[in-house]
């Protein structure tokens, strides 16, 4: 079986290294223009491992178990991802 690898032109960008096409450099200003508040919750998970999911419990766990209250939420238009990789 052949390992399939895909070539990527990655693009310095204010610290973060982003993927030319894929990410945008205004999407890093936003974030660092980004007013964060005690409210505010991060989901943080590995590619692959569930992010959505997560989303959903956090989600249930906000409305307090209630399914309808939730199903009424878009959940893409309410999360962002970043998918930044942070230069060392």
């Amino acid at each position: 079986m052949a390992v399939e690898t895909c070539e990527y032109e990655l693009v310095p960008y204010r610290g973060f290294t982003l993927i030319n096409g894929i990410h945008d450099p205004d999407d890093v200003d936003q974030i660092q223009d980004l007013e964060i508040r005690d409210s505010d919750v991060f989901v943080v998970t590995y590619p692959k491992s569930g992010t959505i999911w997560m989303q959903q419990i956090l989600l249930l766990l906000e409305a307090k178990g209630d399914l309808a209250a939730i199903s009424r939420l878009n959940t893409l238009s309410s999360s962002f991802n970043a998918d930044l990789i942070p230069l060392d």
